[in-house]
């Protein structure tokens, strides 16, 4: 994280068990950079002045498929199960929009979320299964860069 030069997004956030990145959890708050958590689905709470404020700590509406940041703009992107009927669209927007190394974590994937990860641009740099919960699956984790 300390060569990333853009902000830090997170896309379908927030995830409030937060990243689990080898044996240490990343929770996004704990950062005292700029840091976005996008929602496909927030709830808005109120509206101060010009801001619309949303539940949860959402601070953008945005579709992993279309993010509102311009190419090369995010220096981190993460992302927490994104469904898998859009998950090749999310990663191609992953690839525009995360600056030339920056980085992209992707928790609650499959092992075929590398090879269209690949296809788009972003190299495996990590991957690890995580450990199973409530679903017989195999899910896996990964930390994607981009070329």
């Amino acid at each position: 994280m300390d060569n990333v030069h853009g902000p830090i997004v997170e896309v379908c956030g927030p995830t409030p068990r937060g990243y689990r990145v080898g044996r240490q959890v990343i929770h996004l708050n704990g950062f005292n950079e700029n840091v976005i958590i996008t929602n496909i689905f927030p709830v808005p709470v109120l509206n101060k002045g010009e801001k619309l404020v949303y539940s949860d700590g959402v601070d953008k509406v945005a579709d992993a498929r279309q993010l509102p940041f311009t190419k090369g703009y995010v220096g981190a992107l993460f992302a927490s199960f994104i469904p898998f009927d859009i998950r090749e669209e999310a990663l191609f927007e992953a690839a525009r929009v995360v600056e030339r190394n920056g980085l992209m974590v992707l928790q609650g994937g499959r092992w075929d979320d590398s090879q269209l990860a690949a296809r788009v641009g972003l190299q495996n740099r990590e991957a690890w299964r995580q450990p199973r919960e409530a679903s017989s699956a195999e899910v896996f984790q990964f930390i994607f860069q981009r070329n």
